[in-house]
């Protein structure tokens, strides 16, 4: 199982379920902006306690490493867990929806896509997930972010809510990466 055809399984047994996801991180950076490589998938979900038994029997044992123990920590603590195919190595880290008004937001503003006839998936707002690799920039300070946001402003920014950039970033207290990441690419 490649990965694409990896992601085509996930996403289907995350709609099967009825599960409020999308698709973010890099992979979704790359439907706005420049694809590239990435070793996993990122996707948001709205997953209560109550609702992962059934989530761990969509992924069974014999196919899947699933921790429910690492999916309830997750829960608790607003954090993500993965799923794991072993034998191809292919990842996806689903990261709990959190409880303040930006990561409340998101999902309302999510997108339908299609990334081929018959298959459809949510991803994340181009403009969420700019906000989303400001954050992970501040953690990390990997460039990798700040060319994935260079890419979507390359191909999308005119599109670009930017009052709604501009609202979140002060509110996320991103507001100096923002200033980096459209400077350091030659955006005013």
């Amino acid at each position: 199982m490649d990965q694409l055809e990896f992601f085509r399984q996930i996403i289907r047994t995350l709609q099967t379920s009825g599960m409020r996801y999308m698709v973010v991180g890099s992979f979704a950076s790359g439907f706005w902006g420049e694809p590239r490589a990435t070793y996993d998938v990122d996707v948001l979900i709205a997953l209560g306690a109550s609702e992962l038994p059934g989530l761990a029997k969509l992924f069974p044992s014999d196919e899947f490493y699933f921790s429910p123990e690492a999916a309830q920590d997750a829960i608790r603590r607003g954090t993500q867990f993965n799923i794991i195919h072993p034998a191809t190595g292919n990842k996806v880290d689903l990261t709990i929806r959190g409880s303040d008004a930006w990561s409340q937001l998101q999902l309302s503003r999510r997108r339908l896509m299609s990334l081929e006839p018959g298959f459809e998936f949510y991803v994340g707002a181009p403009e969420d997930i700019i906000l989303g690799k400001l954050l992970f920039f501040r953690e990390g300070g990997s460039e990798k972010h700040l060319r994935d946001i260079a890419g979507i402003l390359k191909l999308r920014e005119t599109e670009l809510d930017m009052d709604y950039l501009i609202h979140w970033a002060g509110e996320l207290q991103v507001e100096h990466e923002w200033t980096l990441a459209r400077s350091r690419f030659g955006h005013s």
